[in-house]
C-alpha cells in the first residue's frame, strides 16, 4: 500500500514540475542565439545605472564592510562600526566610523572595544571611554587627552539653551 501511494505522490510532483521547466526552456528558446551570444549567455542586458556619470562622479568614499557589534553597554545591545576607503592622487585612507547610541565618532585607525559596563573607542593618542548613563544614552566617563580634535565634533547633537 506504501509502495502505491509513493508512485502516486512521485507521479504528481512530477506533473506538477513539468509546466514550470518546459516555461524555463521556452523563455531561452525565445531569445536568439545572436543575441545570447552577444550578452554572453545572458537574458538580461547588464548596462550602467547612470551611464552619463563621470569618472569624478565615482571617486567617492567607496564603503569596505560595516557590521553591528555586540555589545551589552550600548543603548540597543550593539555598535554599528564601517569603514570606507577614499583614494586620490597621493594614495588611499581608510575611515572607521563607529556608531554607539547618539554617539558619531570617524577616525583613520580607530579601534573598539566592548566591554559589559563600557565601549571603549581608541585611535593613536586618545582614547574615549562612553559608559551609560542615567537617561538611557551614553555618556563620556573618561577622555585622554582631554579635549582630541578628532572628538570636538562627535558630540551628539543638543538642543540649543533658551534664551532668558
Amino acid at each position: 500500500m506504501w509502495t502505491m501511494r509513493g508512485w502516486k505522490v512521485t507521479l504528481l510532483c512530477g506533473w506538477l514540475a513539468a509546466p514550470v521547466a518546459v516555461a524555463g526552456s521556452a523563455l531561452e528558446d525565445a531569445v536568439p542565439l545572436e543575441a545570447r551570444a552577444a550578452r554572453g549567455g545572458e537574458l538580461l542586458a547588464t548596462e550602467p545605472l547612470f551611464p552619463d556619470a563621470g569618472s569624478s562622479e565615482w571617486e567617492g568614499p567607496m564603503l569596505r564592510y560595516a557590521e553591528p557589534l555586540s555589545c551589552p553597554a550600548a543603548p540597543e545591545g550593539r555598535v554599528w562600526v564601517a569603514e570606507t576607503q577614499a583614494c586620490d592622487g597621493e594614495g588611499c585612507e581608510a575611515v572607521t566610523t563607529v556608531w554607539a547610541g547618539a554617539w558619531t565618532v570617524e577616525e583613520a585607525g580607530l579601534e573598539v572595544r566592548c566591554e559589559t559596563d563600557r565601549v571603549v573607542l581608541a585611535a593613536g593618542a586618545w582614547r574615549m571611554v562612553l559608559t551609560p548613563g542615567a537617561g538611557g544614552g551614553l555618556e563620556v566617563s573618561e577622555l585622554t587627552p582631554p579635549e582630541p580634535e578628532a572628538l570636538s565634533a562627535a558630540r551628539p547633537s543638543e538642543a540649543p539653551a533658551s534664551e532668558g
